[in-house]
């Protein structure tokens, strides 16, 4: 296999989202059972987070770094604040000023403002916020 051909097929495996260097995996069977926990065992340098359940309750996640975290989809990954509406005890996530957060191919629902004024229950972004699908 020619030197181009192999540079090609590595931009396609991460591209496609098969693999990250460094990904460390969030949910039943993976690295860690939560994100924050995730986030405090990866020190230094960029965070890849690949969620494995398709509902993960979590809140009062705090990004202030550069971090990324997909799923399988928007309609096969939630990141909820609580199993209901008005469960949570705080936000999903707060992105700060130094955070950097990319979320790929899931959903944030059910989270709760938690300062005034009372917006951001799903995300709080004073940081650098990149969402897609």
């Amino acid at each position: 296999m020619t030197f181009l051909r192999m540079k090609l097929l590595m931009l396609f495996i991460i591209s496609a989202g098969i693999c990250y260097a460094g990904e460390i995996t969030v949910g039943t069977g993976g690295d860690y059972n939560s994100i924050t926990e995730a986030l405090e065992g990866k020190t230094g340098g960029n965070a890849v987070i690949r969620i494995l359940d398709e509902l993960h309750v979590e809140c009062g996640i705090i990004i202030n770094r550069n971090v990324k975290i997909t799923g399988a989809g928007m309609h096969q990954t939630v990141i909820a604040g609580s199993t209901e509406r008005e469960g949570a005890s705080d936000r999903v996530f707060f992105v700060t000023e130094s955070g950097r957060l990319e979320l790929r191919d899931l959903a944030v629902s059910h989270g709760k403002p938690s300062s005034v004024p009372l917006c951001g229950g799903g995300i709080a972004n004073e940081g650098y916020l990149l969402m897609q699908n």
